[in-house]
């Protein structure tokens, strides 16, 4: 994305998912290693998908952490349509509904790739509905200075709402600036403070999203040996609040977007500050980034609470497990990749979203050493110790903030 531009990835990503779709539907017994071939550009291909996506949160800054978190929470109630093919199979076949999945994917796809996307990711602010929030990142300097001139111009002959319209413009050509002076390639954004903590938080965030789901089934046979009914019930539960991604994506998207406009009015508030003084341009980008913080720690909140209720061998107790599972799984997604986009120059943002998730996906894989060395409730117990640095990035960003 960062070097071809966000457009072309959106067509090489609905090639990949369209051709991956075909396949899924032509497989039969002779054409085995075909599924493997289709799983792969299917993967590849819908996660490019979501990611050029989140770009288009860029046209609506204010509401940025809703828009993340709506798309993350439709991606994830997708399996609502697997549910509904498995419960019509037999009056429509899987592979009709494979190819029309295809080819409706290739229409939405294409319509977006040449209306809505545009040539490269930090032109998507320009049609933000207001561009005086749309400036933080992705503006053209001259622009933005000229803007700004503009509104405190019209300041001096109007009203005090186009003083604070031209604070507001000169806040985000501030924050911006200092973005840019931090993280002049991509090294500078791998190797700083925030990148550490984003990527701690998101590692252990999805090994405990990743274990919930493979040893669910192992913890519930352990707590209700022998009672079957308790078994199936408790996993149907589960499989209907994971459709539900699309439900909590509103709240999630919500607390995100206070606690940014929160931090935001917090550095707008604050005259004594100067863009020379590097203790200040560092308070002002902590300040900045820590609208995110809230995000995260409750985020670490559910994930506690999920390590703790599954340890009670009660229905009512895994509900509120499913639900806190629900909230973590939406602000995970929707967090990490709020936290590039706000913390990092935008035109790195391919780069640096692939890179963390890579590390995550990469340490999430040690979910499977427990199937094989423990079990379930000995591994939940391991997890839940692993559970509680959640807790040491929004601290850190806290800190970071006050000093």
């Amino acid at each position: 994305m960062d070097k071809v531009g966000l457009r072309a990835l959106k067509l090489v990503a609905i090639s990949m998912y369209f051709v991956g779709t075909l396949c899924f539907a032509f497989i039969h017994g002779k054409t085995e290693p075909l599924y493997y071939i289709a799983g792969i550009l299917v993967a590849v291909g819908s996660t490019s998908n979501l990611i050029c996506n989140q770009h288009i949160t860029s046209m609506f800054p204010k509401y940025r952490g809703f828009g993340i978190s709506l798309l993350s929470g439709a991606f994830d109630s997708s399996t609502l349509i697997a549910f509904i093919l498995s419960e019509t199979y037999a009056q429509f076949s899987l592979q009709k509904s494979f190819i029309i999945l295809a080819f409706v994917s290739i229409c939405v796809g294409l319509f977006m790739a040449i209306f809505i996307l545009t040539t490269r990711s930090d032109d998507m602010r320009r049609f933000a509905s207001n561009f005086s929030d749309a400036v933080t990142s992705g503006e053209n300097e001259d622009e933005q200075a000229k803007l700004s001139q503009d509104c405190v111009r019209d300041n001096n002959e109007n009203t005090r709402s186009l003083d604070k319209e031209a604070k507001n413009i000169e806040v985000s050509r501030r924050i911006k600036m200092i973005i840019d002076l931090r993280y002049q390639s991509i090294k500078d954004c791998i190797i700083s403070l925030p990148f550490l903590l984003i990527t701690i938080w998101f590692m252990l965030g999805l090994f405990r999203f990743s274990t919930f789901l493979g040893q669910l089934q192992r913890i519930i046979n352990e707590l209700f040996p022998n009672d079957i009914i308790t078994i199936d019930h408790l996993l149907q539960i589960s499989s209907a609040f994971s459709m539900c991604g699309f439900l909590a994506a509103p709240i999630t998207g919500l607390i995100l977007d206070i606690s940014q406009a929160y931090c935001r009015r917090k550095i707008m508030q604050n005259d004594d500050y100067s863009i020379d003084e590097q203790h200040h341009k560092n308070q002002i980008y902590y300040t900045y980034i820590f609208g995110l913080a809230p995000g995260l720690l409750f985020m670490a909140f559910c994930a506690m609470f999920i390590s703790c209720l599954i340890f009670i061998p009660n229905r009512v107790a895994y509900y509120f497990a499913f639900l806190f599972f629900v909230m973590l799984r939406s602000l995970l997604f929707s967090a990490s990749v709020g936290f590039c986009l706000t913390a990092f120059p935008v035109h790195y943002f391919g780069t640096v979203c692939g890179i963390l998730n890579s590390i995550g996906g990469i340490f999430s894989l040690l979910q499977y050493a427990f199937q094989y060395t423990s079990s379930a409730v000995t591994a939940n117990i391991i997890i839940t110790i692993c559970s509680v640095g959640l807790f040491i990035p929004p601290i850190i960003l806290f800190k970071m903030k006050s000093r």
